[in-house]
C-alpha cells in the first residue's frame, strides 16, 4: 500500500539531524520516503539504496555510515524505530476507516432494500411542456396577448 501523506516531525527531525550534509539530508529523506511507501521496511542492499537515494553506489557507501546510525538492519531489510511506529498508527487508522467505509456501504445497500420504491424510481411517461412553445391563431400569427406572457423573443 503506498500512503498518500507521512508525519514528519520538524523539531523532532531538525534536533536529530543537526550535524547532516545536504546530501546526507537527502539521501536520509529520500529513503524515509521510500520505507514509508514500502511499508515500513526497505531491502539493506547497496545497490537498491544507492539508486534510491538518487547517489553513484560510490557517493552511497561513503555517506553509509552515518545514515545507517538511524536505521535498524535485520536480516537483509532495515527499518527505522519512528517511522516503524508512526506507520504502524498510520495503518490501523486506514484498516479502521476502510472497515467503516465497507460497514456505511452495507448498511446503505441494506437500507435501500428495505425501502420501497418512490415515485422517481418508477418508470413513468413525463410530459414536458416546451416554454418556448408559441401559441399561433389559425392564420399562424402571434395573438396581441403573446408578448405579455413572454412568448416573444
Amino acid at each position: 500500500m503506498s500512503a498518500q501523506y507521512m508525519p514528519l516531525y520538524i523539531g523532532d527531525y531538525a534536533r536529530d539531524t543537526t550535524h547532516l550534509t545536504c546530501v546526507e539530508h537527502g539521501a536520509y529523506l529520500l529513503l524515509l520516503m521510500a520505507m514509508w511507501n514500502g511499508g515500513g521496511k526497505l531491502p539493506s542492499d547497496d545497490i537498491r539504496l544507492s539508486k534510491l537515494t538518487k547517489l553513484t553506489v560510490d557517493q552511497w557507501r561513503e555517506i553509509r555510515p552515518t545514515i545507517m546510525e538511524y536505521f535498524t538492519k535485520r536480516g537483509g531489510t532495515m527499518t527505522q524505530k519512528r517511522l516503524s511506529k508512526e506507520y504502524k498508527k498510520y495503518d490501523a487508522k486506514f484498516v479502521a476507516q476502510s472497515k467503516a467505509g465497507k460497514e456505511t456501504a452495507v448498511k446503505k445497500r441494506n437500507k435501500n432494500k428495505e425501502k420501497p420504491p418512490s415515485l422517481a424510481s418508477k418508470k413513468t411517461q413525463l410530459s414536458y411542456h416546451n416554454q418556448n412553445h408559441i401559441e399561433l391563431s389559425k392564420d399562424n400569427s402571434i395573438e396581441d396577448g403573446d408578448f405579455e406572457k413572454g412568448y416573444a423573443w
